[in-house]
């Protein structure tokens, strides 16, 4: 799932009423990877994640650990 912010900022997500783990992945104005949290259970409520030290333009929601199988980092490039 993709999330646009306009205007970019550091939004929060959190696991309420999840029924399965996801990765998280925060993308920048100029489409880099600024932050990534990777399988994230559904028990972490009420806890939020957030990418704290850069503004996200884009989040995206992917299945969890599917991150690692493609290979994405902080810095790198996102394509969509």
């Amino acid at each position: 799932m993709l999330f646009p912010f306009d205007p970019p900022s550091q939004p929060e997500f959190w696991m309420k009423d999840m029924k399965f783990p996801i990765d998280i992945v925060w993308v920048s104005t100029d489409q880099k990877i600024v932050g990534v949290e990777r399988d994230v259970q559904p028990n972490t409520y009420p806890d939020s994640f957030a990418n704290k030290d850069k503004p996200a333009q884009y989040v995206i929601e992917l299945k969890a650990n599917r991150t690692k199988e493609l290979g994405l980092n902080l810095g790198q490039q996102a394509k969509f």
